[in-house]
């Protein structure tokens, strides 16, 4: 079977999936060190890169810090797909801003798991997560990737990794146009890094498409609710270019509700990961003192180091500073809260995240019942218009069927008359025939002293009948032939049967 891949080492065909070009990308940067202020770098060049990895410390293994960064990867330019008659289509989020180098330092130090392309080309809704290095809890590490719908080519794609011992997220987040950008560096900069979770940025972009869907809904809704308000009286007389409106609106709508339901299992199935989670998560993280490095290997197979430094558990914990309450851009209470690395901590995280999701579902049911209200309106319109056109054809059969029936009469009256005509016909000609024979000169009924009554030419007259009606009845015939034999021919060509009129 295809197995999800488990390893998170890339091979050269998983780099060669991605397409490169140089441009901006952004990295925000959140740690839990002096105020926990949000850093945001524009990135460029190679140049650029190279000296946010040097700068970017909290990377290494031995100096990890609890926190979080982002790298937020711009869309290219719209794409003019060759042979494509269609006006120029938006760039898929596999376009990177850098080359293979600096992905391949990205994927080493963010952990980037190697399906993430796989999640990217389902162009659907899809969330995955998974967790390397049971063994211990302090080498766990645990990858996600994440897919929103690809409609109207705003579509997002994410990569992360948490690291529990340190606390710390790093994630890729791919194909961000302008606006998108601005949105995630305000909610990356406002979180709450005591609320820090595997499934934080995930729940992020959840937030992200429930946006985006909610504006495609409400466009749609305002789109019916102008027709509506245009046509106060029901116009069964619909032409094309309303009709077009109409059925363009219903498709929209069906459209939507379709990336919902697609959503909502993803949904599911992302809230089911992060109440789960906590319960796999030790009590509180131990570390023995005088532990030395151990080398091992983790649940993927690939060599790692053990790190049990000589601490306390005292000395695991941060100190909880003073709470600062205010509030984000989302009016949303923000506690910069040092969290101690327990299972209670992610457990608290994890119920808001939980209920968080939930609100987002049933917002999403909420706007596919209004979705649906706009597809049964539609339906019914539609309906009614096309009962009005039967309407319509069946008045437009009566008449044809009363017009019929007065043709009918008034053959059945012709019908008669020409009964009539030929019962005189039938009296009249045998009469008339026997009166212009008796009255040709064949006949001499008063013959003189040695003549006839009947003259000797009389097999003129028969000869000469006999041809004419002879000739009249045999044209009678071929024209009746000729007729019914392409009547016959015309029959089997509609009936499939063409090929054997030679036959």
């Amino acid at each position: 079977m295809d197995w999800e891949r488990k390893s998170l080492e890339w091979s050269d065909e998983d780099f060669g999936k991605f397409c490169y070009a140089w441009r901006e990308a952004i990295v925000v940067t959140k740690l839990q060190i002096g105020e926990g202020k949000a850093m945001v770098d524009n990135l460029v060049t190679a140049r650029d890169w190279d000296i946010w990895f040097k700068r970017a410390t909290f990377l290494q293994p031995k100096e990890r810090k609890p926190g979080i960064c982002v790298i937020l990867c711009t869309r290219d330019a719209p794409v003019d797909f060759e042979g494509s008659s269609s006006a120029p289509s938006s760039a898929p989020v596999y376009y990177l801003p850098f080359d293979k180098h600096i992905l391949k330092t990205i994927v080493e130090r963010f952990h980037v798991h190697p399906t993430i392309m796989r999640t990217i080309t389902r162009e659907v809704p899809y969330f995955s997560i998974q967790r390397h290095g049971f063994s211990e809890w302090q080498e766990c590490k645990i990858t996600s990737t994440v897919r929103t719908a690809s409609v109207q080519n705003d579509d997002l794609a994410l990569s992360s990794a948490y690291l529990p011992t340190p606390g710390l997220t790093l994630a890729v987040v791919y194909g961000c146009n302008e606006s998108q950008k601005q949105q995630l560096v305000r909610r990356i900069s406002s979180v709450d890094l005591a609320y820090n979770h595997p499934t934080l940025l995930a729940g992020v972009l959840a937030e992200l498409e429930r946006v985006r869907l909610s504006r495609m809904v409400e466009s749609v809704l305002d789109g019916f609710e102008l027709q509506a308000w245009r046509e106060t009286e029901l116009d069964l007389d619909m032409d094309k270019a309303k009709m077009a409106s109409s059925l363009k609106l219903s498709f929209e709508s069906r459209a939507i509700v379709n990336q919902m339901q697609m959503l909502k299992p993803q949904l599911a199935k992302m809230r089911a990961e992060t109440a789960r989670f906590a319960d796999s998560m030790p009590a509180k993280l131990e570390m023995k003192e005088g532990e030395t490095l151990a080398k091992n290997r983790d649940g993927d197979g690939i060599p790692g180091k053990r790190l049990q430094p000589t601490f306390s558990q005292e000395q695991l914990r941060w100190e909880s500073e003073t709470l600062a309450n205010n509030s984000d851009d989302d009016g949303i209470p923000t506690k910069q809260l040092q969290p101690a690395f327990s299972q209670e901590q992610l457990r608290r995280a994890g119920e808001l995240i939980v209920s968080r999701l939930d609100e987002i579902s049933t917002e999403f049911d909420d706007k596919i019942n209004e979705c649906k209200t706009i597809i049964d309106n539609m339906s019914l319109t539609m309906q009614t218009v096309w009962n009005h056109f039967a309407r319509e054809d069946n008045k437009m059969n009566l008449s044809l069927a009363r017009a019929s029936t007065g043709f009918s009469k008034d053959m059945k009256r012709d019908s008669s008359q020409m009964r009539s005509i030929a019962l005189l016909t039938m009296v009249f000609i045998p009469i008339s025939t026997i009166a212009s024979i008796f009255s040709a000169d064949l006949f001499s009924w008063d013959p003189a002293e040695g003549k006839t009554v009947l003259s000797g030419y009389i097999w003129i007259f028969v000869v000469i009948s006999l041809g004419l009606t002879t000739v009249t009845v045999g044209a009678w015939y071929l024209s009746m032939y000729r007729v019914v034999r392409k009547e016959d021919a015309n029959r089997r060509r509609d009936d499939g049967g063409g090929g054997s009129m030679g036959v």
